[in-house]
């Protein structure tokens, strides 16, 4: 491959996964663009085989695939900041290690837009999700600049970096997507303004929210005095004390049970 004329690079931010991540770099290799393009993956320290499944995948198609093993954990917000810093294409793409993308023509598609559109900084399309744990597809649509064509398949498990099961966890998970923001700020500043105090008060909101779900009181009082955005007035004030936060929780559960009972009662 002639290195002056790569045009699209595409990451894959990996941590484990080596399950799926085989699945995921196929996808890309069989897309069919008239273009050179280069697969940047930056694995970040897995505990499972999966940078061995890299490197076989690397043995064979050395001209496409660079790999960037990293000593240390950094996250994953860190480990997609070093992947698109790494890359040397026009147009960079992302494609996360349990997600593969279904349609061949995707980066044509994508290409021929931003080549027609030198005004559009960033392209997403339609997509949908696959249950892995009970095998089901849904489409979705996207919003921003989109082109209405599903060409990705977004993995959902039960547990996961991107669907974490405790407050803590996906805390962490906002520190690391805190530097892909900040990174995406940096570049494109009118479009994705980014500063600290503002990504603080969004995560809070989110943070709150995820309290609720996992019945965790002490998270959401904490969180719900960081002047959280996005986040209703009757959870914040229930988050004030424990008895309130236990009964939002026992009248959204009794609401959710009713409207399940009225849904089954109209289906056909």
């Amino acid at each position: 491959m002639n290195k002056q004329r790569i045009l699209i690079s595409t990451i894959i931010p990996s941590y484990n996964r080596a399950n799926t991540v085989g699945e995921t770099i196929d996808s890309i290799l069989a897309q069919q663009v008239e273009a050179d393009m280069e697969i940047v993956i930056g694995d970040d320290c897995s505990t499972d085989n999966a940078r061995e499944v890299l490197l076989a995948y690397k043995e064979k198609s050395p001209d496409i695939i660079r790999l960037i093993f990293h000593e240390q954990n950094m996250g994953l917000g860190a480990n997609w900041a070093t992947c698109v810093k790494a890359c040397r294409g026009k147009y960079i793409c992302n494609c996360d290690n349990d997600d593969y993308w279904h349609n061949p023509n995707k980066l044509q598609l994508q290409l021929d837009y931003m080549e027609s559109h030198p005004e559009s900084n960033i392209l997403i399309t339609n997509h949908r999700t696959h249950n892995r744990s009970t095998d089901e597809i849904h489409e979705c649509k996207a919003d921003i600049d989109v082109l209405p064509v599903s060409t990705a398949t977004f993995g959902i498990e039960t547990v996961s970096i991107t669907r974490p099961d405790t407050v803590e966890r996906l805390a962490k998970r906002y520190e690391g997507d805190r530097e892909v923001c900040r990174y995406l700020g940096e570049l494109f500043p009118e479009k994705f303004p980014f500063t600290d105090e503002d990504w603080d008060r969004y995560a809070a909101g989110r943070l709150v929210a995820k309290a609720y779900d996992v019945n965790d009181f002490e998270s959401a009082k904490f969180y719900s005095k960081q002047r959280p955005t996005g986040l209703s007035l009757l959870k914040k004030c229930c988050a004030r004390h424990e008895w309130s936060f236990n009964m939002f929780i026992r009248m959204r559960t009794q609401f959710r049970h009713i409207k399940s009972e009225i849904k089954a009662f109209l289906k056909p």
